[in-house]
């Protein structure tokens, strides 16, 4: 068990790796998620190593943690793989009768809002 930064960086590299490979997403995709340019996602996936800041979260990070905790409440909220994909592209009222997926590229802020709006659903 390593505590090391390069452990952190590539551990989260695999995770966002897995839940591209899991949702069939482009990177482009993920990227838009955590509102990062398509070039650092992309430089992140070619060196297999996911850059944080060593000293907690910086407002960059937060993206990085917000999505991989979407990733959780949804998988928790969804068995399937493919009620989850559909769900995040489907328009929903509670976001302004856009998709989830339109919704979170709209702000940064959104990615917590709609795992909020799952956990709400799970725990009434």
């Amino acid at each position: 068990e390593s505590s090391s930064p390069e452990a952190l960086h590539e551990g989260l590299y695999k995770i966002l790796r897995g839940i591209q490979n899991e949702f069939g997403f482009e990177e482009a995709v993920i990227a838009r998620l955590i509102h990062k340019p398509p070039t650092t996602v992309n430089g992140w996936f070619k060196k297999g190593s996911v850059k944080v800041s060593k000293d907690g979260y910086t407002p960059d990070d937060v993206q990085i943690y917000e999505l991989i905790e979407l990733y959780d409440t949804i998988s928790s909220y969804f068995v399937k793989t493919e009620d989850q994909v559909k769900w995040l592209k489907t328009e929903h009222r509670a976001f302004g009768e856009l998709s989830p997926l339109s919704y979170i590229y709209e702000h940064p802020s959104h990615l917590r809002d709609v795992r909020r709006y799952l956990e709400a659903r799970m725990n009434p």
